[in-house]
Protein backbone atom coordinates (compact mmCIF):
# COMPACT_ATOMS: atom_id res chain seq x y z
CA UNK A 1 0.00 0.00 0.00
CA UNK A 2 1.71 3.57 -0.86
CA UNK A 3 0.49 7.04 -1.52
CA UNK A 4 -0.30 8.32 2.02
CA UNK A 5 1.47 10.07 4.64
CA UNK A 6 1.84 10.09 7.61
CA UNK A 7 2.08 13.46 10.33
CA UNK A 8 1.81 12.96 13.98
CA UNK A 9 1.82 15.08 17.13
CA UNK A 10 1.23 14.30 21.14
CA UNK A 11 -2.50 13.28 20.92
CA UNK A 12 -2.64 11.20 17.70
CA UNK A 13 -0.93 9.90 14.58
CA UNK A 14 -2.81 11.52 10.85
CA UNK A 15 -2.76 9.05 7.77
CA UNK A 16 -3.40 10.95 4.78
CA UNK A 17 -4.78 8.35 2.33
CA UNK A 18 -4.08 8.31 -1.56
CA UNK A 19 -7.46 9.66 -2.39
CA UNK A 20 -7.00 12.84 -0.10
CA UNK A 21 -8.53 11.65 2.99
CA UNK A 22 -7.33 11.80 6.18
CA UNK A 23 -7.47 9.93 9.29
CA UNK A 24 -6.73 10.73 13.14
CA UNK A 25 -6.21 7.63 15.15
CA UNK A 26 -5.36 8.29 19.24
CA UNK A 27 -2.49 6.76 20.35
CA UNK A 28 -4.66 5.51 23.49
CA UNK A 29 -7.14 3.83 20.59
CA UNK A 30 -3.72 2.56 18.89
CA UNK A 31 -2.06 1.34 21.55
CA UNK A 32 -5.06 -0.80 23.12
CA UNK A 33 -6.26 -1.89 20.02
CA UNK A 34 -3.06 -2.55 17.67
CA UNK A 35 -2.88 -6.50 16.80
CA UNK A 36 0.14 -6.81 19.79
CA UNK A 37 -2.45 -6.37 22.06
CA UNK A 38 -3.77 -9.58 21.60
CA UNK A 39 -2.76 -13.24 22.26
CA UNK A 40 -2.23 -14.87 18.65
CA UNK A 41 -3.62 -18.18 20.20
CA UNK A 42 -7.02 -17.20 22.26
CA UNK A 43 -7.12 -14.14 20.19
CA UNK A 44 -8.03 -11.84 23.68
CA UNK A 45 -6.11 -9.13 24.63
CA UNK A 46 -3.67 -9.57 26.63
CA UNK A 47 -2.82 -5.69 27.04
CA UNK A 48 -3.39 -3.80 30.11
CA UNK A 49 -5.37 -0.69 29.57
CA UNK A 50 -4.71 0.62 33.37
CA UNK A 51 -1.28 0.18 32.85
CA UNK A 52 -0.39 3.18 30.74
CA UNK A 53 -1.68 6.51 31.22
CA UNK A 54 -4.81 7.46 29.20
CA UNK A 55 -2.64 10.41 27.42
CA UNK A 56 -0.12 7.64 26.21
CA UNK A 57 2.40 9.00 23.84
CA UNK A 58 4.76 7.63 21.44
CA UNK A 59 8.95 7.93 21.67
CA UNK A 60 9.30 7.66 18.01
CA UNK A 61 7.33 6.33 14.87
CA UNK A 62 8.49 5.49 11.48
CA UNK A 63 7.67 3.29 8.33
CA UNK A 64 8.97 0.16 7.83
CA UNK A 65 7.98 -0.72 4.37
CA UNK A 66 3.92 -1.30 4.47
CA UNK A 67 4.11 -1.19 8.50
CA UNK A 68 4.20 1.81 11.08
CA UNK A 69 6.68 0.96 13.78
CA UNK A 70 5.57 2.64 16.83
CA UNK A 71 7.91 2.83 19.85
CA UNK A 72 6.14 3.39 23.60
CA UNK A 73 7.85 4.59 26.57
CA UNK A 74 8.86 2.65 29.46
CA UNK A 75 7.66 -0.71 28.84
CA UNK A 76 4.81 0.05 26.90
CA UNK A 77 6.93 -1.97 24.14
CA UNK A 78 6.90 -1.34 20.55
CA UNK A 79 4.28 -2.30 18.20
CA UNK A 80 4.29 -2.92 14.31
CA UNK A 81 1.14 -1.84 12.86
CA UNK A 82 0.58 -2.89 9.48
CA UNK A 83 -0.74 0.41 7.09
CA UNK A 84 -3.87 -1.88 5.61
CA UNK A 85 -4.88 -2.90 9.34
CA UNK A 86 -5.12 1.06 9.80
CA UNK A 87 -6.94 1.43 7.09
CA UNK A 88 -9.87 -1.10 7.38
CA UNK A 89 -10.20 0.61 10.75
CA UNK A 90 -11.23 3.92 9.43
CA UNK A 91 -14.72 5.64 11.17
CA UNK A 92 -17.56 4.30 9.26
CA UNK A 93 -15.64 1.06 7.94
CA UNK A 94 -16.56 -2.41 9.97
CA UNK A 95 -14.05 -3.66 12.24
CA UNK A 96 -14.33 -7.33 10.28
CA UNK A 97 -17.14 -9.25 8.16
CA UNK A 98 -19.45 -10.53 9.73
CA UNK A 99 -21.71 -13.11 8.13
CA UNK A 100 -24.07 -12.96 10.54
CA UNK A 101 -25.08 -9.11 10.10
CA UNK A 102 -28.02 -9.86 7.39
CA UNK A 103 -30.83 -7.02 7.87
CA UNK A 104 -34.19 -7.91 8.32
CA UNK A 105 -36.65 -8.36 5.62
CA UNK A 106 -40.29 -7.47 6.98
CA UNK A 107 -43.39 -9.62 6.06
CA UNK A 108 -47.03 -10.06 5.31
CA UNK A 109 -49.43 -12.78 4.94
CA UNK A 110 -48.00 -12.91 1.67
CA UNK A 111 -44.67 -14.61 3.00
CA UNK A 112 -47.23 -17.56 2.67
CA UNK A 113 -46.63 -18.16 -0.49
CA UNK A 114 -42.75 -18.57 -0.65
CA UNK A 115 -41.93 -19.50 3.05
CA UNK A 116 -38.70 -20.23 2.76
CA UNK A 117 -38.25 -24.08 3.13
CA UNK A 118 -35.08 -26.70 3.91
CA UNK A 119 -34.40 -29.94 3.56
CA UNK A 120 -33.57 -31.66 6.93
CA UNK A 121 -29.97 -32.80 4.88
CA UNK A 122 -29.59 -29.48 3.13
CA UNK A 123 -27.69 -26.51 3.52
CA UNK A 124 -27.82 -25.12 7.39
CA UNK A 125 -26.22 -22.17 6.11
CA UNK A 126 -29.13 -21.43 3.72
CA UNK A 127 -31.44 -22.49 6.47
CA UNK A 128 -29.62 -20.48 9.34
CA UNK A 129 -29.83 -17.30 7.17
CA UNK A 130 -33.18 -16.94 5.99
CA UNK A 131 -34.18 -17.47 9.89
CA UNK A 132 -32.06 -14.35 10.45
CA UNK A 133 -33.83 -12.45 7.32
CA UNK A 134 -37.17 -13.51 7.83
CA UNK A 135 -37.07 -14.68 11.60
CA UNK A 136 -38.78 -18.03 10.44
CA UNK A 137 -38.10 -21.09 7.86
CA UNK A 138 -39.41 -24.84 7.85
CA UNK A 139 -37.25 -27.91 7.98
CA UNK A 140 -38.75 -30.35 6.17
CA UNK A 141 -38.26 -34.34 5.88
CA UNK A 142 -37.23 -35.18 9.29
CA UNK A 143 -37.50 -38.61 10.35
CA UNK A 144 -41.04 -39.13 12.51
CA UNK A 145 -38.27 -40.53 15.27
CA UNK A 146 -39.14 -37.63 18.48
CA UNK A 147 -35.37 -36.87 18.63
CA UNK A 148 -34.77 -36.22 14.94
CA UNK A 149 -35.83 -32.23 16.07
CA UNK A 150 -33.30 -32.00 18.74
CA UNK A 151 -30.77 -33.72 16.77
CA UNK A 152 -31.51 -31.23 13.94
CA UNK A 153 -30.97 -28.70 16.62
CA UNK A 154 -27.87 -29.98 18.09
CA UNK A 155 -26.19 -29.10 14.38
CA UNK A 156 -26.69 -25.80 15.19
CA UNK A 157 -25.57 -24.98 18.92
CA UNK A 158 -26.57 -26.07 22.34
CA UNK A 159 -30.09 -26.11 23.05
CA UNK A 160 -31.20 -24.01 26.01
CA UNK A 161 -32.38 -25.76 28.89
CA UNK A 162 -35.33 -23.34 30.51
CA UNK A 163 -37.97 -23.88 33.33
CA UNK A 164 -40.29 -26.30 30.83
CA UNK A 165 -37.12 -28.57 30.23
CA UNK A 166 -34.54 -29.41 27.54
CA UNK A 167 -37.11 -29.98 24.91
CA UNK A 168 -41.05 -29.73 26.21
CA UNK A 169 -43.82 -31.76 24.95
CA UNK A 170 -47.01 -29.88 23.17
CA UNK A 171 -49.64 -31.72 23.49
CA UNK A 172 -52.74 -31.73 25.96
CA UNK A 173 -52.37 -32.80 29.56
CA UNK A 174 -55.03 -33.34 32.53
CA UNK A 175 -54.04 -30.40 34.52
CA UNK A 176 -51.50 -28.00 32.16
CA UNK A 177 -49.39 -25.60 33.90
CA UNK A 178 -49.66 -23.41 30.50
CA UNK A 179 -52.02 -22.31 27.82
CA UNK A 180 -49.98 -24.38 25.34
CA UNK A 181 -50.62 -27.72 27.26
CA UNK A 182 -54.08 -27.13 26.18
CA UNK A 183 -56.57 -27.51 23.10
CA UNK A 184 -57.43 -24.12 23.08
CA UNK A 185 -56.90 -21.34 20.53
CA UNK A 186 -53.73 -19.20 21.25
CA UNK A 187 -53.37 -15.67 20.23
CA UNK A 188 -50.08 -14.50 18.73
CA UNK A 189 -47.49 -14.59 21.07
CA UNK A 190 -43.70 -14.98 22.04
CA UNK A 191 -42.80 -16.86 24.38
CA UNK A 192 -40.94 -17.01 28.21
CA UNK A 193 -40.93 -12.70 28.51
CA UNK A 194 -41.44 -13.15 31.86
CA UNK A 195 -37.36 -14.55 31.52
CA UNK A 196 -34.29 -12.44 32.48
CA UNK A 197 -33.59 -13.34 28.47
CA UNK A 198 -36.24 -14.48 26.47
CA UNK A 199 -35.00 -17.43 24.24
CA UNK A 200 -33.92 -16.36 21.04
CA UNK A 201 -35.47 -18.78 18.80
CA UNK A 202 -37.74 -21.21 19.10
CA UNK A 203 -38.10 -24.58 17.35
CA UNK A 204 -41.40 -26.95 17.33
CA UNK A 205 -40.87 -30.32 15.64
CA UNK A 206 -44.03 -31.87 14.57
CA UNK A 207 -44.17 -35.43 15.57
CA UNK A 208 -47.76 -36.36 14.95
CA UNK A 209 -50.70 -34.03 13.62
CA UNK A 210 -53.79 -35.98 13.40
CA UNK A 211 -55.91 -33.37 15.20
CA UNK A 212 -58.46 -31.40 13.21
CA UNK A 213 -57.37 -27.92 13.94
CA UNK A 214 -54.81 -27.13 15.22
CA UNK A 215 -53.03 -24.57 12.38
CA UNK A 216 -50.16 -22.97 13.62
CA UNK A 217 -49.81 -19.18 12.78
CA UNK A 218 -47.26 -16.48 12.61
CA UNK A 219 -46.72 -12.49 12.44
CA UNK A 220 -44.31 -10.38 11.96
CA UNK A 221 -44.18 -8.78 15.26
CA UNK A 222 -41.49 -6.12 13.67
CA UNK A 223 -43.96 -5.03 10.39
CA UNK A 224 -46.62 -4.70 12.95
CA UNK A 225 -45.04 -2.52 15.31
CA UNK A 226 -43.60 -0.60 12.59
CA UNK A 227 -47.35 -0.32 11.47
CA UNK A 228 -48.23 1.05 14.83
CA UNK A 229 -45.48 3.28 14.38
CA UNK A 230 -46.80 4.79 11.81
CA UNK A 231 -50.73 5.24 12.64
CA UNK A 232 -50.21 5.85 16.17
CA UNK A 233 -46.50 7.15 16.52
CA UNK A 234 -47.61 7.92 20.73
CA UNK A 235 -48.60 4.41 21.40
CA UNK A 236 -45.79 3.30 19.86
CA UNK A 237 -43.65 5.31 21.78
CA UNK A 238 -45.47 4.46 25.08
CA UNK A 239 -45.15 0.90 24.76
CA UNK A 240 -41.52 1.75 23.80
CA UNK A 241 -40.97 3.41 27.17
CA UNK A 242 -43.35 1.50 29.40
CA UNK A 243 -42.02 -1.57 30.98
CA UNK A 244 -44.99 -4.87 30.70
CA UNK A 245 -44.76 -6.73 33.59
CA UNK A 246 -45.12 -10.60 32.56
CA UNK A 247 -45.40 -13.35 35.34
CA UNK A 248 -45.62 -17.24 35.47
CA UNK A 249 -46.39 -19.15 38.44
CA UNK A 250 -47.16 -22.77 39.32
CA UNK A 251 -46.99 -25.36 42.13
CA UNK A 252 -43.01 -24.76 41.91
CA UNK A 253 -42.41 -21.65 40.59
CA UNK A 254 -43.05 -17.44 40.25
CA UNK A 255 -40.94 -16.20 37.47
CA UNK A 256 -41.56 -12.27 37.12
CA UNK A 257 -39.98 -9.34 34.79
CA UNK A 258 -40.92 -6.45 33.28
CA UNK A 259 -39.82 -5.35 29.84
CA UNK A 260 -41.21 -3.00 27.25
CA UNK A 261 -43.28 -4.25 24.52
CA UNK A 262 -41.30 -2.16 21.74
CA UNK A 263 -37.32 -2.34 22.28
CA UNK A 264 -35.87 0.06 19.76
CA UNK A 265 -31.98 0.73 19.81
CA UNK A 266 -30.72 4.28 20.15
CA UNK A 267 -30.88 4.91 16.45
CA UNK A 268 -35.05 4.19 16.89
CA UNK A 269 -34.45 0.93 14.94
CA UNK A 270 -36.73 -2.34 16.64
CA UNK A 271 -34.29 -5.13 17.92
CA UNK A 272 -37.04 -6.87 19.82
CA UNK A 273 -40.81 -7.33 20.92
CA UNK A 274 -42.18 -8.96 23.38
CA UNK A 275 -46.36 -9.42 23.18
CA UNK A 276 -47.86 -12.49 25.74
CA UNK A 277 -51.48 -11.72 26.77
CA UNK A 278 -51.55 -14.31 28.33
CA UNK A 279 -48.87 -13.68 30.88
CA UNK A 280 -49.11 -10.02 30.50
CA UNK A 281 -49.27 -9.39 34.90
CA UNK A 282 -51.60 -6.75 36.27
CA UNK A 283 -50.59 -3.56 35.77
CA UNK A 284 -49.65 -1.13 38.75
CA UNK A 285 -52.31 1.89 39.01
CA UNK A 286 -51.08 4.97 38.21
CA UNK A 287 -51.77 7.85 40.22
CA UNK A 288 -53.03 9.59 36.96
CA UNK A 289 -56.26 7.40 35.65
CA UNK A 290 -55.48 8.98 32.32
CA UNK A 291 -52.11 7.20 32.09
CA UNK A 292 -53.52 3.73 32.70
CA UNK A 293 -56.32 4.15 29.95
CA UNK A 294 -53.83 5.42 27.69
CA UNK A 295 -51.49 2.26 28.40
CA UNK A 296 -54.31 -0.29 27.92
CA UNK A 297 -55.25 1.77 24.80
CA UNK A 298 -51.89 1.45 23.42
CA UNK A 299 -51.80 -2.41 24.56
CA UNK A 300 -54.65 -3.21 22.68
CA UNK A 301 -53.84 -1.22 19.87
CA UNK A 302 -50.84 -3.16 19.22
CA UNK A 303 -52.33 -6.52 19.92
CA UNK A 304 -54.92 -5.86 17.04
CA UNK A 305 -52.61 -4.98 14.39
CA UNK A 306 -51.34 -8.60 14.94
CA UNK A 307 -54.47 -10.05 14.40
CA UNK A 308 -55.00 -8.81 11.28
CA UNK A 309 -55.37 -11.12 8.69
CA UNK A 310 -53.02 -9.39 6.18
CA UNK A 311 -50.15 -9.95 8.20
CA UNK A 312 -50.84 -13.56 9.43
CA UNK A 313 -49.88 -16.44 8.46
CA UNK A 314 -51.46 -19.82 8.75
CA UNK A 315 -49.75 -23.35 8.46
CA UNK A 316 -50.37 -26.80 9.20
CA UNK A 317 -47.46 -28.86 10.25
CA UNK A 318 -47.15 -32.01 8.99
CA UNK A 319 -45.41 -34.94 10.67
CA UNK A 320 -41.59 -34.84 10.11
CA UNK A 321 -41.56 -30.62 9.61
CA UNK A 322 -40.13 -28.06 11.74
CA UNK A 323 -40.53 -24.71 12.54
CA UNK A 324 -38.36 -22.27 13.69
CA UNK A 325 -38.62 -18.53 14.60
CA UNK A 326 -37.49 -15.38 16.05
CA UNK A 327 -39.25 -15.44 19.66
CA UNK A 328 -38.00 -11.93 20.24
CA UNK A 329 -39.69 -10.98 16.79
CA UNK A 330 -42.04 -13.55 15.36
CA UNK A 331 -45.45 -13.98 17.43
CA UNK A 332 -46.84 -17.08 16.99
CA UNK A 333 -50.32 -19.17 17.79
CA UNK A 334 -52.37 -21.50 16.73
CA UNK A 335 -55.76 -22.34 15.83
CA UNK A 336 -58.22 -24.56 18.19
CA UNK A 337 -58.08 -28.22 17.72
CA UNK A 338 -60.27 -31.25 18.79
CA UNK A 339 -58.27 -33.67 20.64
CA UNK A 340 -60.87 -36.35 20.66
CA UNK A 341 -59.95 -36.09 16.33
CA UNK A 342 -56.68 -37.54 16.91
CA UNK A 343 -53.38 -36.75 18.23
CA UNK A 344 -51.51 -33.26 18.18
CA UNK A 345 -48.01 -33.95 19.57
CA UNK A 346 -45.08 -31.02 18.55
CA UNK A 347 -41.94 -31.39 20.47
CA UNK A 348 -40.07 -27.57 20.96
CA UNK A 349 -36.91 -26.51 22.00
CA UNK A 350 -34.97 -23.27 21.65
CA UNK A 351 -31.83 -21.97 20.74
CA UNK A 352 -29.94 -18.91 21.34
CA UNK A 353 -29.09 -16.19 18.65
CA UNK A 354 -25.55 -16.20 20.36
CA UNK A 355 -24.97 -19.37 19.16
CA UNK A 356 -26.86 -19.18 15.87
CA UNK A 357 -24.74 -15.87 14.68
CA UNK A 358 -21.64 -17.91 15.78
CA UNK A 359 -22.87 -20.92 13.66
CA UNK A 360 -23.36 -18.72 10.69
CA UNK A 361 -19.79 -16.61 11.06
CA UNK A 362 -18.06 -20.42 11.06
CA UNK A 363 -20.09 -22.12 8.46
Amino acid sequence: MDGYAITHDDLDLEVRWPGGESTRFPWIWMRVNEPGAFDPDTRERLFDLVGVSPDIRPEAVELNGDALVVRWPDSAGESIVPMDWLASRRPGAPIRPDAAAIPPELWDASLAGWLPRHKADGDLGAFLTDLKRYGLALVEGLDEDPEAGPAFGARIGPIQETYFGRVFEVHTRPKPNSLAYTAYALPPHTDLPYFETPPGVQCLHCVRNAATGGASLFVDGFRAAEILREEAPGDFDLLARRPVPFRFSDDAADIRRSRPALTIDREGRLVEVAVSPATADEMQLDADPAETRAYYAAWRRFMAITRRPALTIHTLLETGSMVAFDNRRVLHGRDAFDPSTGERWLRGFYIDWTDIDSRLRCL
